[in-house]
């Protein structure tokens, strides 16, 4: 499989430059296509089934919990490569940050349409540990997934395979700002 996303925006800044950081490119976008192994599961759930999150999201009726990830074989690689090859450890690493993130990207864009169909309103993919949001929520998402056949698992609030997003997105008729961005917008 080939990651689903371009090279070229990520080899820009060396061609014709750089030859051999091009080459590692074209090697690490291969190989990356070998080894992720991406997945991805969403919970759609009434916002009283959540009241911890329900107070943070102002006129949510519902709230999506979701996870995606490439698996922990790409992220085995990097790490085997920072010894013998680092230039070839950190390019995977971006290949794999910019192929995840463009999941979770695909899995709230779904979602939002799925509402705007619907007539209802969808929030930003909320992320814990991004803005305000605490890393200990990844419990309670993965809490409420089949975490197990994801592959995803928490080192205290660090979620495993590191290449992995799990996200917090609210559904309404009149979503509010969050009751994390507000105090992130009082600082």
């Amino acid at each position: 499989m080939r990651p689903p996303f371009p090279l070229e925006p990520l080899l820009s800044p060396y061609v014709g430059r750089r030859p051999a950081i091009v080459e590692s490119y074209h090697t690490m976008y291969a190989l990356a296509g070998e080894l992720a192994r991406p997945q991805q599961e969403r919970r759609l759930l009434p916002a009283a089934e959540l009241p911890e999150l329900a107070a943070r999201l102002p006129g949510a009726e519902q709230i999506m919990l979701g996870a995606c990830t490439l698996g922990p074989a790409l992220e085995e690689r990097v790490k085997q490569f920072f010894d013998v090859d680092p230039v070839a450890a950190v390019i995977l690493d971006e290949i794999g940050t910019v192929w995840v993130k463009l999941l979770a990207r695909q899995m709230h864009e779904e979602l939002r349409a799925s509402a705007s169909a619907a007539g209802l309103q969808a929030s930003p993919s909320y992320r814990p540990g991004i803005g305000r949001w605490p890393l200990s929520l990844h419990r309670l998402v993965l809490d409420h997934l089949d975490a197990a056949a994801l592959g995803l698992s928490l080192l205290g609030d660090s979620l495993l395979p590191q290449k992995s997003i799990t996200m917090i997105v609210a559904i309404g008729r009149a979503l509010g700002r969050s009751a994390y961005a507000r105090e992130q917008e009082a600082r």
